[in-house]
């Protein structure tokens, strides 16, 4: 028996060919809850035009859902998606943003929702910035989250690094839990943590670290998202200058692993 399949999305943009996924419309109540949780989990990470139909497929979802769920979206997103409440708002606003539906954008617009999230931001914020780099071709589907900061932000401009710092530290926590969630493990794992040592701006002899660094307490507040990502047999490989051995130490204590042995790595330079 075929089921014929028809576009309920709320909004649908000139042109855009994307939507690869709607609600069929034989479905009802918790049948459309299912199908749309099951067709989330199977793509939302994949290519530019799933990334675009997943969007699409949350908003509609949200604004059926004073209706039709018990509880608030936040407790059913938590509850039954692969992602945050916070990568749940950053994909229904990728979706929503119309800069990015034509198919001419489409074509160059970063292949990975995290970056493709960070280009929007900016965009939203600078969009006329943002058109002199389609013009100028700097957006393409390689283009990295640093170097699109980096494109938008001028030279001179070194205020707020903290919060930047803290934005970015949110970011790679909340890409640990997604993962995590997925069920993935891993036998063996290398880390090198962006040590803060010091006030941060250096290592503890003062000389400038060319990266952004994480505290302590960042790192650690990683530990049961590691331990949701490695069975108990998981080695842990982990750098750390030698003022740092202490810190490195406890991290890994903090993250479930025992300390076992040392290597000391002489750079030619």
């Amino acid at each position: 028996m075929s089921t014929t399949t028809t576009l309920t999305a709320n909004e649908v943009f000139q042109g855009d060919t994307c939507v690869a996924f709607t609600i069929p419309s034989n479905l009802k109540g918790a049948k459309a809850w299912n199908y749309a949780k099951n067709e989330v989990h199977s793509r939302w990470s994949g290519v530019i035009s799933t990334i675009f139909a997943t969007g699409d497929l949350l908003r509609e979802m949200k604004n059926r859902s004073d209706d039709e769920i018990e509880g608030t979206w936040e407790k059913w997103v938590k509850a039954n998606l692969p992602f945050s409440n916070r990568t749940d708002q950053r994909l229904r606003a990728i979706a929503a943003f119309k800069p990015f539906r034509s198919e001419e954008v489409k074509s160059v617009l970063p292949a990975y929702w995290g970056n493709l999230d960070v280009l929007r931001s900016q965009a939203m914020v600078n969009p006329n910035r943002f058109q002199e780099l389609l013009s100028e071709e700097k957006i393409t589907p390689s283009i990295s989250r640093n170097e699109i900061k980096g494109f938008f932000v001028k030279k001179s401009e070194n205020s707020g690094s903290a919060n930047r710092n803290d934005e970015d530290a949110d970011e790679a926590l909340e890409a640990l839990i997604e993962l995590s969630k997925s069920g993935t493990q891993y036998g063996c794992l290398y880390v090198d943590p962006p040590w803060a040592s010091g006030n941060g701006g250096g290592d503890a002899g003062g000389i400038p670290i060319p990266y952004k660094s994480l505290s302590q307490t960042k790192l650690i507040a990683m530990g049961e998202t590691i331990k949701a990502l490695t069975p108990q047999s998981a080695q842990l490989h982990l750098w750390a200058t030698s003022q740092e051995v202490g810190n490195a130490i406890r991290l890994m204590e903090a993250w479930g692993f025992n300390y076992r042995s040392q290597l000391v790595w002489t750079k030619p330079n």
